[in-house]
């Protein structure tokens, strides 16, 4: 089984969780890491080698908020200094919810379809009614 982290600014990553909870039951293999204002850079990056030395033998995925943010930015250093995690920024539920019912065993088409998903999962509303009235008053 794939781990997936989930981490982000302030609160984000626990209500990202326990939303995918909510809809799909505890899981067992979804985690989640917060970066309070109180944390210093060191903290950080002491709490993501820790995590990340703990499930080194363990497939995992890493969901951070914004691509160029501390968060992000922090994994990134792991990756480049050879750790073995899959990274993805710019997290939302559907991209989560993706890639926790998947049934797909490789890793890559996994990770390409819950980016779809969660892009798909981005819908301006307003602009869809207003599609669908102008269909019925044609």
């Amino acid at each position: 089984m794939t781990k997936i982290l989930v981490a982000a600014h302030g609160e984000t990553a626990r209500s990202l969780v326990q939303a995918a909870d909510l809809i799909t039951g505890d899981n067992k293999d979804l985690d989640y890491f917060c970066l309070t204002k109180n944390m210093s850079g060191e903290e950080l990056e002491y709490t993501i080698k820790k995590y990340l030395d703990k499930e080194k033998n363990q497939q995992l995925i890493v969901l951070t908020d914004i691509f160029g943010g501390s968060v992000a930015n922090a994994f990134m250093k792991f990756l480049i200094e050879g750790y073995q995690f899959d990274l993805i920024t710019g997290v939302n539920l559907p991209l989560l919810l993706s890639l926790l019912l998947s049934p797909e065993k490789e890793i890559n088409k996994k990770i390409d379809q819950g980016i779809l998903e969660g892009k798909a999962g981005i819908i301006y509303v307003n602009e869809r009614i207003k599609n669908k009235k102008e269909d019925k008053d044609d």
